[in-house]
């Protein structure tokens, strides 16, 4: 491809922005060996959730920071930009550096050669200059669920998982997915709970009333989330290309269908909110307004600095597939619908772990819409058929049901 053919792809901006990450590739590893020399900082902790202020590593964040000796440490949060930085105003110690990888990044790898703690939940830098922890260094990988996706390969191959202090799950089960998963001995995994799922067990009233003023849940009688992994992507690379169709979505493909489903929720008096996964293609299907369908993303959520886990405990049931938020969901005791139409295809093209995955989901196995509807319709009536089934199971995935995940990790790192 000529530099003409490049800038016709990928634009000027594009061109040069992949310029400067192939030099950044080479300048930033320099940059962390350089900081290396100088000493840790004993009371200094790095937190990162995928460029954004949510999941397992903010949770933990937020408890750490209602301890009253919290001033003492210095917070550093790797952030993609800055347009969630409002949320860390309220702690005038808390600092942010960028992680954008196609930058050269002074700051960022200057943090990492000196912090004592790096707690992540999606992305080790380290790993992006091929370091590793240095000797008094503690990295902890906090996952970000454990469901029934099998690993692809990644552009960044974590070279230094050996190096990491522990991972971070919920129990038996998903030590064993985990361990699999990351290819990581399960001595190494603490089953210490996930931090997120700690918004299960208790309540805030400030968090709930923005909730309900932005999405009036309380207007209807029954609310259910929809909360599919992603499909249709639009990063090639993990984009499963088997669904061809209006909405990039199982079960319902076209525009007609969702009117139908719509249509049927209204007579009902139930709302489906469809939580989009940050990785599924932003399709057009996605902007259409229906009467009981609420399409909800990230940002929804971020604007009005709520997390994703203190909405989901709005739902009274959930609607999922083969992501983590269904074992995370069986702590509420709610029912759960799985929609199971595609498994054949997404096992072909993602995969699924362990084969036997579709034993342990205990709850509605939905192929047809006709089933889907049937299954709404028990939930709207106040029907929990599988509720039995669930119990039994939610101990082989759960080691601890209190709240205190958070808690458990602090201890563990004596912070």
């Amino acid at each position: 491809m000529t530099i003409l053919d490049k800038i016709r792809y990928k634009g000027v901006r594009g061109c040069v922005r992949s310029a400067i990450g192939k030099i950044a590739i080479v300048i930033n590893p320099v940059i962390y060996r350089v900081c290396r020399f100088l000493p840790l900082q004993e009371n200094s902790i790095i937190f990162e959730s995928e460029g954004d202020l949510c999941d397992n590593s903010y949770a933990l964040f937020e408890t750490l920071m209602k301890r009253p000796d919290s001033k003492k440490y210095r917070i550093i949060w790797l952030l993609r930009d800055t347009d969630n930085l409002f949320k860390l105003k309220r702690y005038a110690f808390v600092e942010a550096a960028c992680c954008d990888p196609f930058k050269i990044n002074m700051k960022l790898y200057y943090y990492l050669a000196r912090a004592k703690f790096y707690i992540y939940d999606h992305n080790n830098y380290l790993a992006r200059v091929n370091a590793k922890k240095r000797k008094g260094q503690v990295v902890l990988y906090l996952t970000h669920g454990a469901g029934y996706k099998a690993p692809k390969s990644s552009r960044w191959k974590d070279k230094i998982k050996a190096d990491l202090e522990c991972m971070v799950c919920t129990g038996k089960i998903p030590k064993k997915i985990l361990s699999s998963y990351n290819e990581f001995s399960e001595s190494k995994i603490r089953t210490f709970g996930y931090p997120r799922n700690d918004y299960f067990y208790f309540t805030d009233d400030i968090v709930d009333n923005k909730i309900e003023d932005v999405f009036a849940l309380s207007h209807y009688r029954k609310v259910i989330f929809w909360m599919p992994t992603f499909r249709k992507c639009d990063f090639a690379g993990i984009s499963e290309d088997y669904i061809q169709n209006e909405t990039g979505l199982p079960l319902i493909a076209t525009r007609d269908q969702l009117n139908d489903i719509n249509a049927f929720l209204n007579q009902h008096d139930i709302l489906l909110v469809l939580k989009v996964h940050p990785l599924q293609a932003d399709l057009e299907i996605f902007k259409v307004m229906f009467s009981n369908i609420m399409v909800v993303k990230n940002k929804d959520l971020s604007d009005i600095d709520v997390q994703l886990y203190q909405f989901i405990r709005h739902a009274d049931a959930l609607i999922t597939d083969y992501s983590s938020i269904s074992t995370d969901y069986q702590l509420l005791d709610r029912p759960i619908i799985y929609t199971l139409d595609d498994y054949d295809e997404y096992n072909s093209s993602r995969g699924i772990w362990p084969q036997n995955a579709i034993d342990f989901m205990k709850g509605y196995h939905i192929y047809t819409l006709k089933e889907l509807k049937e299954a709404i319709n028990d939930i709207g009536c106040g029907k929990d058929v599988y509720r039995c089934e669930r119990n039994r199971m939610v101990d082989y995935f759960h080691d601890h049901m209190d709240g205190n995940a958070s808690e458990r990790i602090i201890d563990y790192l004596n912070l």
